[in-house]
């Protein structure tokens, strides 16, 4: 388990961590999965205490943009990465492995620059316009959430190829999953005085791992990184879209 949680990290983040004592095979690569949801919850922690900090002397609109930087920071602009890849080789190409190739390209084009752009535009202003007292929860849940839904969305879908999101896809067990959602769930925990919303942002999760996981099923047969990437990305703008959306409501 130690070698699992450290894999986790090492995988979604570019934090520190002390290195396992054997490279990870395809079993401790599932089994890290079921930390997915713990690698979240610091990185939204460590955005909110960021915007307590930036909280009082700087403007809304800076500090949330300080968020979203530290969150880029934090993880190497990973998902950004799979997202600007995700949307080259499904906006310019047709057939599977013309998708997997250009996919596979370092290179951005102009497809991965403009859903780069409007997804960080997007969730920037989503961030600015919630209401401060939702700042936690809308943190929090946007990180904790998309990483256990791309754990269900691997495993359902499976592999489509057999680099490093493919191999992950393909040592996921159904106990993987089960325990990725169960850790979710007790991370939650201390917010569970707003546990409608907590279902709210859950059920926006589903419904979009349900779509992402139909249509990369039917495009590609399968998911990648890239594509475990992107579904971060869309579950996290629709997280903070349903936190918006409610505190709006209740206000």
């Amino acid at each position: 388990m130690l070698s699992a949680l450290l894999t986790a990290f090492q995988t979604l983040t570019r934090i520190r961590v002390p290195s396992p004592r054997r490279a990870p095979d395809a079993a401790v690569r599932g089994a890290s999965a079921i930390f997915y949801p713990l690698v979240g919850a610091v990185i939204g922690v460590a955005g909110f205490g960021l915007y307590r900090l930036l909280s009082d002397g700087v403007p809304r609109d800076i500090s949330m943009l300080g968020v979203l930087a530290l969150w880029v920071l934090l993880t190497g602009a990973l998902h950004e990465d799979g997202l600007a890849d995700t949307c080259d080789g499904f906006g310019s190409q047709t057939r599977p492995d013309q998708i997997l190739r250009v996919m596979k390209d370092s290179a951005i084009g102009t497809y991965g620059a403009l859903g780069i752009v409007l997804t960080l535009l997007l969730r920037w202003r989503t961030l600015v316009a919630i209401a401060p007292e939702y700042t936690l929860l809308a943190c929090v849940l946007s990180q904790v959430l998309p990483r256990t839904g791309i754990v269900a969305l691997a495993f359902w879908v499976g592999p489509a190829s057999g680099g490093s999101g493919g191999s992950f896809a393909a040592g996921l067990r159904l106990p993987h999953v089960i325990g990725s959602v169960a850790l979710g769930g007790v991370l939650l925990t201390p917010l569970l005085a707003e546990w409608r919303l907590i279902l709210c942002a859950a059920g926006v999760c589903v419904v979009g791992v349900v779509l992402l996981g139909l249509y990369f099923r039917r495009r590609l047969g399968g998911v990648t990184g890239d594509c475990l990437g992107t579904a971060v990305q869309f579950q996290d703008l629709g997280v903070l879209l349903a936190v918006l959306i409610w505190s709006t409501k209740t206000l």
